[in-house]
């Protein structure tokens, strides 16, 4: 793996193991609750965060095969997918498109943890699959913000789970 993909991979991991701690040591009626009526539990948050790696590496790894074939991103698509990384910072309301926004009404823990780390093992191997010339191609395409290259796709991903796993904290540490 490139060195800058395992510096975030490393980064989405230890992240990853924080929530799942958090989560283990949450009570399961506050893992389960939303917090106000339209939002989502705990649970269902890191649910959120498993199908998005999981549709966007099932995506990635499928266009990895045809690599060659995809165009680099122009500075425009780099300027839209740095404005989408930077905008996760901010508390703004952003519409998850359907293919990770539909949420069963209960999520057990242990299922969150197993396809969780199924998805990093994916998300590990199809890193590790990656020449050094494909990594800059626009291998990952976000909804919002086009084309990316692996690396923008990535900090998209690092900025997508700490939002994320910010807001689970939040709850979870409520009284």
């Amino acid at each position: 793996m490139h060195n800058s993909l395992e510096n975030q991979f490393i980064l989405l991991e230890k992240v990853k193991e924080e929530v799942i701690g958090l989560l283990k040591n949450t009570d399961e009626q506050k893992r389960q609750a939303s917090p106000s009526p339209g939002k989502w539990s705990p649970l269902q948050i890191a649910w959120h965060v498993v199908q998005a790696e999981t549709v966007s590496f099932k995506y990635i790894e499928k266009r990895l095969k045809n690599a060659g074939q995809y165009p680099f991103p122009s500075t425009k698509d780099r300027v839209f997918s740095w404005f989408i990384i930077f905008g996760l910072r901010f508390p703004m309301k952003l519409k998850a498109p359907v293919s990770v926004s539909v949420m069963p009404d209960k999520i057990e823990l242990p299922d969150v943890i197993i396809h969780w780390n199924a998805a990093r093992l994916k998300m590990k191997e199809v890193l590790d699959s990656v020449g050094e010339e494909d990594m800059q191609r626009a291998l990952y395409v976000h909804p919002v913000a086009g084309p990316m290259n692996l690396y923008d796709a990535m900090r998209f991903m690092q900025q997508h789970q700490n939002r994320h796993s910010n807001q689970i904290k939040k709850i979870c540490n409520q009284n």
